[in-house]
């Protein structure tokens, strides 16, 4: 029997890249779609030589035609969209609102039902994510509230998050609004707190210039001995091959749910754990750490996660998710195995 195919947006991602390799692991086959500048490295790369992978040219999400793309696709992951303080806010909404829809619009003319999108937990609150430390429980059911307009407002243009936020809100209600007038389309999204992880040996290496929220774990080995700990951030984090597997465990959530918007989160951390761990685990680490000893301390009880519809539709447990603790290990014995100018 053929393989089924899953198209794959934003190939050369931090993130799309381990959903590939889970779903070609998994047994699927995959098509990815990168511009043109990233081809070549893609092909050049170990994944490059998957009998099961192949890249196609795609430059502009919101406007290309997908047609050729989707040829012979059963499903469509999602992934490709602005990074927070990537893009001018005009552009940030324009990619996240129009790149969905563009995507969904052309799975419902080749006739593709499953689709799963790249969402993020932040879209279940308001862009100023106040209910971080108000002790609330969210759920599928929350979402944030946003005027568009108010994105364009010069004060926000400092502020990235606060415009990622924004944006991701809109464009996941414009998905599900695009869902509910199409019902041929089986709509789930993904939404992740902030996503930490090693690169993948399997594709292009991305260096310093790609490191994401890692940026906040490398900060804590690289700077100078009296420097002060990260910025308190929203503390929920998930690793980037449990989002990659609820992304593909998405893939056989039933059909006849709807609105399947799946939070995944592994819990929260505070970064003078972090310091305070790997001084202990890693003692050779404690010239290079930062003193914890003005830690800014939460200005609130952190939020909990209505994780049963992850439970009860994807099979996924809570506390299956990896823990900070080996996760950061991990990342950090990467980092300082890439010093030199190679991470």
């Amino acid at each position: 029997m053929a393989k089924s195919t899953v198209l794959v947006t934003g190939a050369t991602g931090f993130v799309a890249s381990y959903i590939i390799s889970e779903l070609l692991k998994e047994g699927f086959s995959v098509r990815g779609t990168a511009r043109e500048g990233k081809i070549d490295a893609l092909k050049a790369a170990p994944i490059g030589q998957n009998p099961d992978f192949s890249v196609v040219q795609v430059d502009d999400i919101i406007t290309a035609d997908l047609t050729e793309a989707l040829k012979g696709v059963n499903a469509i992951i999602h992934v490709a969209s602005p990074l927070a303080g990537h893009a001018s806010p005009k552009e940030s909404v324009n990619i996240a609102v129009n790149g969905d829809l563009n995507v969904l619009r052309s799975a419902a003319k080749a006739g593709i039902s499953k689709v799963i999108l790249t969402s993020s937990i932040a879209t279940t609150m308001d862009p100023d994510l106040a209910k971080t430390y108000q002790g609330v429980t969210i759920s599928r059911n929350d979402w944030g509230s946003v005027v568009e307009d108010d994105i364009y407002n010069k004060e926000h243009d400092a502020r990235g998050m606060w415009v990622y936020v924004a944006s991701k809100i809109l464009a996941e209600k414009a998905a599900w609004k695009f869902a509910a007038e199409n019902p041929s389309i089986d709509l789930a999204t993904i939404n992740p707190p902030f996503i930490y992880g090693s690169p993948n040996p399997d594709f292009p290496s991305q260096g310093t210039t790609r490191l994401g929220v890692n940026i906040m774990l490398f900060s804590l080995i690289n700077g100078k001995p009296d420097r002060p700990l990260p910025p308190v951030i929203p503390p929920h984090y998930i690793d980037v091959r449990d989002v990659a597997k609820a992304h593909v465990r998405a893939l056989g959530a039933p059909s006849n749910v709807r609105d399947k918007r799946f939070i995944v989160t592994a819990g929260y951390f505070h970064f003078k754990d972090v310091v305070e761990y790997l001084a202990e685990t890693m003692p050779e680490l404690k010239p290079r750490l930062p003193s914890t000893e003005n830690a800014v301390p939460f200005p609130g009880p952190v939020y909990t996660v209505d994780s049963e519809p992850l439970k009860e539709y994807l099979g996924i447990k809570q506390e299956d998710f990896l823990h900070w603790k080996p996760m950061v290990t991990e990342i950090i014995k990467s980092m300082l195995a890439a010093e030199g100018g190679k991470l």
